[in-house]
Parts: structure tokens; C-alpha cells; sequence
């Protein structure tokens, strides 16, 4: 046997142990964990289609399957031991500006609601970059609320950001976000 061969043996063997570990990772309590084991083991998604988009009412499941849509779009090299490792930064880069609105303004306000504060001062109100990212989408949407929350200078203490996030209208927001996609519909479809 060549070297070839064997390592095309023990990529197999690999891939096979990695697809035992998604399989269990379908029975998990959390759905998100539940739905990229799917899509790790290749079950596809449904569309996300023009009718749909106009005629949805719930805009998080929407963006939540889009968002899914988008994990799934990742090529899954199932010898790896990381699911995705830098290749969602690198299809996030690649999106359309109207998706990168919704999707730094889902990614934000994820973790807001998860109430991870500390993570959401330090990985976006505190980098100038990301919260450039975070004030251009929320200006895309026309959420002078979110703006005038997202203006504020002073991220230091952490209940005060979080008593101030709570206070803002997040039915507003979601029918922002719900206008700005059915608006932009053509950019959210996805096979």
C-alpha cells in the first residue's frame, strides 16, 4: 500500500468518527446545535424563496433559516476537526451589503439577548471597526433608535448598556429589518 492510499484510509476513517460525532450532536437540547449537525451531515435545507420573503410575518425565524442558509453555503470538509473554522468569516466577507446589514445587525443583537453584554462591548461597541460595521447597517435600516443607542460613548458599565438596550422598541427594529428584506428581497433568496 502507497502512502496514498493510506492516507486516503485514515482521511476516511476520520471523516467516518467526525460523522458519528454530528449524528450524535442531532439529539442535543438546542436547536441551533441540532440544525448545523444537519447541515454538517449534508441534509439540505429548505429555500428561501421570493413568496416566502414578502408574504413572512415572523421575520427572526426568517432570518434565523436564512442565516442557516448562509452555514450551509460552507463547503464541510468532514475529516476536519472544526466544523467551519475561518470559512464563515470568509463567506460573511463575500456577502451582498444588503445581507451584511442583516447579518451584523442579527449577529449583534444575538448576543444582546443572550445577555452577553461583556461580549458585545468587547467584540462591537468597543473595536471601531465593528461598531462602524454595526452603525452603517443600522442606518442601512433606518433604526434611529438603535443609532442613538449605538452613539453612546460610554460602555464601561455593563448594566446601564443592558437597561439601555432593553429600553429600545425591539418590535420596531424587527419591522425595520422585516421592510429592509422584503425592500431588498432579490438579495435574500437562496437556493
Amino acid at each position: 500500500m502507497d502512502k496514498q492510499e493510506i492516507k486516503k484510509i485514515k482521511d476516511e476513517l476520520k471523516a467516518e468518527q467526525n460523522e458519528k460525532q454530528f449524528s450524535k450532536l442531532l439529539n442535543s437540547e438546542f436547536d441551533f446545535v441540532q440544525d448545523v449537525a444537519k447541515i454538517a451531515l449534508g441534509k439540505a435545507l429548505p429555500p428561501i424563496t421570493k413568496e416566502r420573503i414578502l408574504s413572512t410575518k415572523d421575520v427572526d425565524v426568517l432570518i434565523y433559516d436564512w442565516y442557516l442558509k448562509i452555514i450551509e453555503s460552507i463547503p464541510v470538509d468532514k475529516s476536519e476537526k472544526k466544523l467551519f473554522s475561518n470559512k464563515l468569516t470568509e463567506v460573511i466577507n463575500n456577502l451582498s451589503t444588503y445581507q451584511q446589514v442583516i447579518y451584523h445587525s442579527y449577529d449583534f443583537e444575538n448576543v444582546m439577548e443572550t445577555g452577553d453584554v461583556d461580549i458585545a462591548i468587547r467584540d462591537f461597541l468597543l473595536i471601531p471597526t465593528e461598531k462602524n460595521k454595526l452603525v452603517k447597517a443600522y442606518q442601512s435600516l433606518e433604526s434611529e433608535e438603535i443609532l442613538q443607542f449605538l452613539n453612546n460613548e460610554d460602555w464601561s458599565n455593563e448594566e446601564e448598556v443592558a437597561r439601555m438596550y432593553e429600553e429600545l422598541d425591539k418590535n420596531k427594529m424587527k419591522s425595520d429589518k422585516l421592510i429592509f428584506i422584503q425592500k431588498n428581497h432579490k438579495e435574500f433568496v437562496m437556493k
